[in-house]
């Protein structure tokens, strides 16, 4: 392939060039040597002087084109120093292809950018294109300018960890609910932090989110009650159901180390975890026996009752959970009346109990209970979660784990919006 080839294919205009040498192929890149023809931008761009301005030297520049066959292609480019008679003014002439001081051409540049919009690091892309990491990073930095979207009908929110400055170690991430877009990523989940971000938005825009979900974090309901007048607060049945999830488990523990080891009750408490959170529809399905001391063949759901029965503390935070599922869980998207009923009968169960950690999670419930049936009744029209927001905190950690780490907040910002822009547009 000869030079003027090389050039059309990497669409450079060579109408302002004169190759003077065949293409030369080294260990490491090819080499292209061109000089700027004689008549192309000669006037002067202080005083508008044309065809008056004198040749004074030649300069020559190494400009990197693109990468064939794992090689650079440089061009060794020949251009002339002009001085204006008029103004005096002293400058290089200047080709399109290629910015002022710079020495990659601009496809170039446009291909680092366009490999900035993938899961890819920094560094992966200076090695790709033969540059430094500096380079890459001044590139993004020049050409992404990605701005937050505005506010949808459902939102969600949640928070990532990332040391922003000493105080600041947990950045929010706003999320379309429906959608799973990434709205915008706000430096702090702090309250004056949201504070300062939600007063910035128009008053028309803040009336239009009428489903707001967040995990029980007393920062975000607050925030939704005053700057979002019109949205209805759903608690994260996740993050509820993970509250008695954890004390179940706790309490399994506790009565595990208290058995024998070499026991089977030790052995089947240790083992069959997931037994112990299964709604007693799932149990009744398993086809799985044990035998008992009397070496008699008992169901899963006898066993596993048995062995509950035989300690206080676990028996109660169990019957709590099985209620949960069966008044809650499974009544999801009942009216909301039906669910009311249901969920004081749990936290009624839990403000009797005689353990403290029990009745922690009753007044948990009680204070949320307003959010929490919006999220199981009729009202929750669209059924939606905190579950996008998690998802897409875990794609952020992903993008920084693979990156060895981010130092400037907003570079990861910028790099975060770019990608998720990219990957939906593609994928829509």
């Amino acid at each position: 392939m000869d030079s003027k080839n090389i050039l059309t294919l990497f669409d450079l205009n060579y109408e302002c060039i004169n190759v003077t040498q065949e293409i030369i192929e080294n260990d490491k890149e090819y080499v292209i040597y061109a000089e700027a023809l004689i008549d192309f931008d000669r006037n002067c761009p202080k005083c508008g002087q044309k065809g008056q301005v004198k040749e004074k030297i030649c300069v020559t520049e190494n400009i990197t084109l693109s990468k064939f066959n794992h090689k650079s292609i440089v061009l060794n480019l020949t251009k002339r120093r002009f001085k204006c008679p008029s103004c005096s003014i002293t400058r290089t002439q200047r080709v399109p292809f290629i910015e002022k001081k710079r020495s990659i051409a601009n496809n170039v540049l446009w291909s680092i950018y366009d490999d900035c919009k993938k899961v890819i690091t920094f560094s992966d892309i200076a090695k790709k294109y033969d540059v430094s990491l500096t380079t890459v990073i001044n590139v993004f930095d020049k050409f992404c300018d990605e701005k937050a979207l505005p506010l949808r009908i459902c939102i969600c929110i949640d928070e990532f960890y990332f040391k922003v400055t000493r105080f600041n170690k947990f950045p929010a991430v706003l999320s379309d609910a429906k959608s799973g877009r990434i709205l915008d990523i706000i430096p702090s989940r702090k309250k004056e932090y949201l504070n300062s971000y939600f007063s910035k938005k128009s008053k028309i825009e803040r009336e239009t989110v009428k489903f707001f979900a967040c995990d029980l974090n007393e920062t975000y309901r607050s925030i939704a009650k005053r700057w979002l007048p019109n949205a209805i607060v759903i608690a994260d049945f996740f993050h509820v159901t993970k509250l008695i999830v954890k004390l179940v488990d706790d309490k399994r523990i506790k009565f595990m180390k208290s058995l024998d080891k070499t026991s089977v009750e030790y052995k089947f408490v240790k083992k069959y975890r997931k037994f112990f959170l299964a709604s007693n529809k799932k149990l009744l399905q398993q086809n799985i026996y044990f035998k008992d001391d009397r070496n008699n063949e008992i169901h899963i759901s006898e066993m596993l009752f048995s062995l509950v029965k035989k300690n206080s503390e676990l028996l109660e935070i169990y019957l709590i959970y099985r209620d949960y599922n069966y008044l809650m869980t499974e009544k999801k998207g009942s009216d909301i009346k039906t669910l009311e009923h249901n969920l004081e009968f749990i936290i009624n169960k839990c403000l009797k109990s005689t353990h403290e950690d029990v009745v922690t999670l009753g007044e948990t419930l009680l204070s949320w209970s307003t959010e929490v049936l919006n999220a199981y009744s009729d009202k929750n029209i669209y059924g939606i979660s905190n579950g996008i927001a998690e998802s897409n905190n875990n794609r952020i950690e992903k993008i920084i784990k693979i990156g060895n780490g981010y130092r400037n907040f907003e570079r990861l910002k910028k790099r975060v919006l770019l990608m998720e822009r990219h990957n939906k547009s593609e994928n829509q």
